[in-house]
């Protein structure tokens, strides 16, 4: 049989990374097949699984523990609320995707375009939500809008 082989594997390898981090359900499954694999191959050290499913050591080390604990794989799903929660509910998030699309003088500001500092005050004058400057420049290249930076000219 013929040997075949996959070119590009550098970039192949970046984009099955992406693809198999993007969902919870993704990473159950990917943590499982590292599990999977250290059972078949009695003596594998956690580096070495760790990198050939490019995950870290400590990650691996992390899960063979709570298998061993347990007993029970439904410990390596992702558990609901880790991170920092969202100060804007999406229907906020809508509503200023829906304002910053416009001029700010169309809704009543006296300026000719959004920026970060901008953005920030008028989410705290009609959502009650104090974001910073930076978080509201995000939102803004988030959104498609340019953004005025630096000093206005004169």
């Amino acid at each position: 049989m013929k040997v075949i082989e996959i070119l590009h594997k550098d970039v192949i390898k970046t984009t099955l990374d992406e693809y198999l981090n993007q969902n919870a359900e993704s990473r159950y499954i990917k943590r499982l097949q590292i599990i999977n694999y250290i059972m078949e191959n009695e003596g594998v050290s956690c580096n070495s699984a760790a990198k050939i499913f490019n995950v870290s050591p400590k990650a691996v080390q992390n899960w063979v523990n709570k298998i061993n604990e347990t007993k029970d794989i439904e410990t390596l799903r992702d558990q609901p609320g880790k991170g920092r929660k969202t100060r804007l509910t999406q229907i906020q998030l809508k509503k200023i995707e829906n304002v910053v699309k416009k001029s700010p003088e169309k809704v009543g500001l006296n300026a000719k375009q959004w920026n970060g500092a901008l953005l920030s005050k008028y989410i705290t004058q009609k959502l009650d939500v104090d974001l910073k400057v930076r978080q509201c420049q995000r939102l803004l290249k988030n959104y498609g809008v340019p953004c005025q930076t630096g000093r206005p000219a004169n």
